[in-house]
């Protein structure tokens, strides 16, 4: 396992890390640069988790269970980032229509929190994000070519038993996940890095279909604020997972932990 503070010698670390052979779901980077403006003008897959400056309080049990997960074999399900006993509750998305009642039942059990309504409704649109693309983008077919993009989106279709997407939620005393699992493990750290790289408020914005998503909901759910960890089973399984805080205020969450990691095995 391997801590790195990000400094002004980063071109340094990069060439140690990169000699060292550390794989890079062990190297975690911590530092006050937004991940975005780390990354641009550089691949940097060497880093697997990136944690902002700003992570107080209770990340460090947080912290302590993707450090443990990053040293097992199996790192999915939400049960690795929660204490032993933690209630996880699942839901198996079964038809395209389906998205939109997860999202507003989701919606509501949020609510019922002490969570701040701004940070609810961000929440709720991640969760709706990560369906889309686990139902539309993320299947392939066997030659690896998107074989879902060319579905209305606005229709309810049936999925089959290999098309199936899981939906996992937990909670503990500090804060909350939410994931999403595919079954089809399409995607590559290149392809999300290359997302977080584009400055989607600046650059005019426009869906390419052929690319595997169109990356703007991982983009929102970063600039949000939200903590993302995506898993990758490559051609078996993806799970995405988001993190929110507990807070009643905006200022309390952003005063809180913000992290973005990966594990791709």
């Amino acid at each position: 396992m391997r801590r790195v503070e990000v400094s002004k010698s980063r071109k340094v670390i990069d060439q140690r890390l990169r000699r060292s052979k550390i794989p890079p779901d062990r190297i975690f980077a911590y530092s006050d640069v937004p991940f975005n403006e780390l990354t641009r003008g550089g691949d940097r897959l060497w880093i697997g988790h990136y944690v902002l400056r700003t992570a107080v309080g209770f990340f460090p049990a947080l912290a302590a269970h993707v450090l443990k997960t990053a040293l097992k074999p199996d790192v999915f399900g939400l049960h690795h980032f929660f204490p032993i006993g933690t209630r996880i509750q699942k839901v198996m998305i079964k038809e395209t229509g389906q998205r939109h009642s997860a999202v507003e039942a989701m919606r509501v059990i949020f609510s019922r929190l002490e969570i701040n309504p701004q940070l609810v409704s961000n929440f709720a649109q991640s969760l709706d994000e990560l369906l889309m693309n686990a139902i539309f983008d993320a299947p392939v077919d066997k030659h690896g070519q998107p074989s879902a993009r060319g579905r209305d989106r606005t229709l309810n279709w049936p999925l089959s038993s290999e098309e199936q997407v899981q939906i996992e939620y937990a909670r503990a005393p500090d804060y909350i996940a939410i994931g999403v699992t595919d079954p089809f493990g399409s995607l590559d750290r290149q392809t999300v890095v290359d997302f977080i790289q584009r400055d989607y408020t600046t650059d005019r914005y426009k869906v390419v279909r052929s690319e595997k998503g169109a990356g703007l909901g991982v983009y929102s759910i970063l600039e949000s604020g939200q903590s993302i960890l995506f898993c990758c089973e490559p051609k078996k399984r993806t799970q995405v997972v988001v993190f929110v805080p507990i807070c009643k205020s905006m200022r309390k969450f952003r005063e809180s932990f913000h992290f973005f990691g990966f594990f791709f095995r």
